[in-house]
């Protein structure tokens, strides 16, 4: 089963696909440091929501900061980064086609 800290409420799924798709996606994942079953996650969960994810680095203080804002809230800290993220790009103006 995949990593359970990064997949919510994980359920077994048993998918069928082709040799020539399955062998190169396990080595895909191993690149990426992640599991098949992570991808897969990944990629469905962005073509349903249109999200996609990505993973930060954070100092030590400013993960603390989200970490205490997210509990103080009732939220996750994703839920939080995303917000800062978004409010920053409004906030300022970029021409992203330069």
């Amino acid at each position: 089963m995949a990593r359970s800290a990064t997949i919510v409420e994980p359920t077994k799924l048993t998918l069928y696909i082709s040799r020539k798709i399955s062998e190169p996606a396990k080595d895909y994942a191993a690149q990426e440091g992640k599991s098949l079953s992570q991808v897969v996650s990944e990629l469905l969960t962005t073509a349903i929501s249109g999200k996609v994810t990505h993973q930060v680095q954070l100092d030590h203080e400013t993960s603390t900061a989200i970490q205490s804002i997210a509990y103080r809230e009732h939220r996750s800290v994703s839920d939080i980064v995303e917000e800062l993220v978004e409010g920053r790009l409004k906030n300022t103006t970029h021409d992203f086609d330069e």
